[in-house]
């Protein structure tokens, strides 16, 4: 690869989750390739059929997407989602099934920057950033939700919305103990529910600052 300069940066941000109060630090680590030779076709606005720029982003993403899958399991992780703009901003999130850890990230991403410096990624400039998914973002993936348990989570099906504690998971349903708020009363009573995973629409944390 053809690299006139790098920039790395790190960023960090805490927020106060779940009911125990912990900690958790929201991890994201930015990498970018400056290369030496630009595109002189990366208009804003030009369609992804006219453009070459956007078709090599696009292949340049799939690239980069079989490589962060190959070598996230070595690291104990794994891929949440990924986002690609068309300036070439590649954002990989990734979690773990366990507790993440912001040690095993760092690595991973230096691991990473590594294997780029190291192989054949075009000579179009490229921003990749690697970053926890974040105390706000919904579960995506199946392997987020177990670490979670104890917790409040908000979780949408096609039919209902529910809301209460995360209090087991097994054979990829999910029990929670919704809340159900009487009409006209205060009063809040708690109900089972078990929601099997492929109903969910979007589940997020519901954060607690008490």
């Amino acid at each position: 690869m053809n690299i006139s300069k790098a920039r790395i940066s790190y960023s960090f941000r805490s927020k106060c989750i779940g009911l125990d109060v912990r900690r958790i630090f929201v991890f994201s680590f930015k990498l970018e390739y400056i290369c030496k030779t630009f595109p002189t076709n990366n208009q804003e606005g030009a369609s992804e059929k006219q453009s070459p720029f956007l078709l090599g982003m696009k292949k340049l993403g799939e690239k980069l997407r079989e490589l962060i899958n190959t070598d996230a399991a070595e690291h104990g992780l794994f891929v949440v989602h990924h986002t690609v703009s068309p300036t070439g901003l590649f954002r990989f999130y990734l979690d773990s099934e366990e507790a993440l850890s912001m040690g095993v990230l760092t690595e991973f991403t230096r691991h990473i920057s590594r294997t780029i410096d190291d192989g054949d990624f075009g000579e179009h400039p490229f921003t990749f950033e690697i970053s926890s998914p974040g105390a706000t973002e919904p579960l995506r993936d199946i392997r987020q939700f177990r670490k979670h348990i104890g917790r409040s989570l908000k979780i949408e099906t096609e039919e209902q919305t529910y809301k209460g504690e995360f209090t087991a998971f097994e054979n990829e349903i999910l029990t929670i103990q919704n809340e159900v708020k009487e009409k006209g009363k205060k009063k809040i009573n708690l109900e089972e529910v078990q929601i099997p995973f492929d109903q969910i629409k979007e589940a997020t944390i519901i954060l607690s600052f008490k």
